[in-house]
């Protein structure tokens, strides 16, 4: 009956399980605790090379989890509540005393995991992750996007309106949009700043195009040299936070990696949390978060 429960524990929540085979809540849930921890006791680290570290939001209020996730398998290796240096560095620590061949660490640019990470490690481990860069790259062009709204001329509000997405989206995703691109055209010849921060957005996106490190630590210099030249102040303030983390940007042309693996489970974890109605048990939604890559309903369970 236990096997049948774990099985059954794939495809459902503890409730749809114990309707099904008409038992109690408390005892599913006992059974699958008991089989998760057996399990997480028989996981081994010392092989991993390749990292992927995010948070995930559980509940309102700012409330997160850190998740590691070991990228060459998909698994989740390290799961711990908050997004704190301490977060993170209980599994580096272990990691090292596994005497694991950790080669490079996919990561956004947070302060605390980077100060995690660097406790433990060089900075040669460090790869920030790419699709984040160019995130924190849009949403100071949005603040930009709203501050120049504000200032603009009463005859020129209506510009400003509806754009957001043709601003934040690659150029190519509007190519075949006409419409799309007279407006966003429009936008861009009447407000200097913001036409000189998109065209920055446009050509750092076009980085991580370059066929080697020597040649992306050549462009990254002088796309920086541009932005600390634009005049646009929010753009200068973005390319200062840019330039203090070149070497974890320019890593990626040593390790290729990125954090979309770990997007992915976030996501699934996610779907977890709903299935289940959230979970007042965190020590056990932990427990399931190890093992959701074994999940073999479609939205997981």
């Amino acid at each position: 009956m236990g096997r049948y429960v774990i099985e059954l524990m794939k495809y459902a929540t503890i409730e749809d399980v114990a309707r099904h085979l008409r038992m109690s809540w408390d005892t599913i849930k006992e059974i699958h605790v008991w089989a998760l921890k057996r399990k997480f006791k028989k996981k081994r680290i010392s092989q991993v090379e390749y990292l992927g570290v995010d948070e995930v939001s559980v509940r309102k209020g700012h409330r997160y989890l850190t998740i590691v996730v070991n990228l060459e398998t998909g698994e989740v290796v390290w799961a711990a509540r908050n997004r704190t240096a301490a977060s993170l560095d209980r599994f580096l620590k272990r990691l090292k005393r596994a005497r694991a061949p950790v080669k490079a660490i996919a990561m956004d640019m947070w302060p605390p995991y980077i100060r995690a990470v660097l406790d433990n490690y060089s900075y040669e481990k460090i790869v920030f992750d790419r699709y984040h860069i160019i995130s924190d790259y849009n949403r100071m062009l949005d603040e930009l996007r709203k501050s120049e709204a504000r200032a603009a001329a009463v005859s020129e509000k209506n510009v400003f309106t509806g754009v957001r997405y043709l601003l934040l989206k690659g150029q190519e995703t509007i190519q075949d949009d006409v419409q799309a691109r007279q407006r966003l055209h429009r936008l861009l010849a009447i407000n200097h700043a913001l036409n000189i921060a998109y065209i920055l957005k446009e050509e750092l996106r076009e980085l991580w195009n370059c066929t080697s490190r020597s040649e992306a630590e050549r462009y990254l210099t002088d796309w920086l040299k541009k932005a600390w030249t634009s005049g646009v102040l929010l753009v200068i303030k973005y390319a200062k936070k840019l330039a203090g983390h070149r070497v974890g940007i320019l890593n990626y042309f040593d390790h290729p990696i990125t954090t979309g693996m770990v997007e992915g489970i976030n996501n699934k974890i996610k779907v977890l949390k709903r299935r289940a109605y959230g979970y007042r048990d965190m020590d056990y939604f932990l427990l399931r978060i190890y093992f959701i890559h074994e999940a073999k309903y479609t939205l997981t369970g």
